[in-house]
């Protein structure tokens, strides 16, 4: 998460209350109506899974923009 998302000099106290707080949002009905009536994906991680799942979508999307011509 650090140098991600955030600074890397974020405390390890403000990225768990964070953390917590979106992990407690992630499973309310606002948010499931959210994804459902925006048809987006429900994806939650923390710390280490971030990262990865950001190169991921990143490389996916330049792949698709550059399939689809877009320079």
């Amino acid at each position: 998460v650090r140098g991600i998302v955030a600074p890397a000099a974020v405390p390890q106290n403000a990225i768990n209350h964070w953390e917590q707080l979106f992990a407690r949002l992630a499973t309310t009905p606002s948010w499931r109506k959210y994804v459902a009536d925006n048809e987006v994906e429900d994806v939650f991680l923390r710390g280490a899974a971030l990262a990865p799942y950001i190169e991921e979508q990143t490389a996916l999307m330049r792949r698709v923009l550059r399939e689809a011509g877009v320079q």
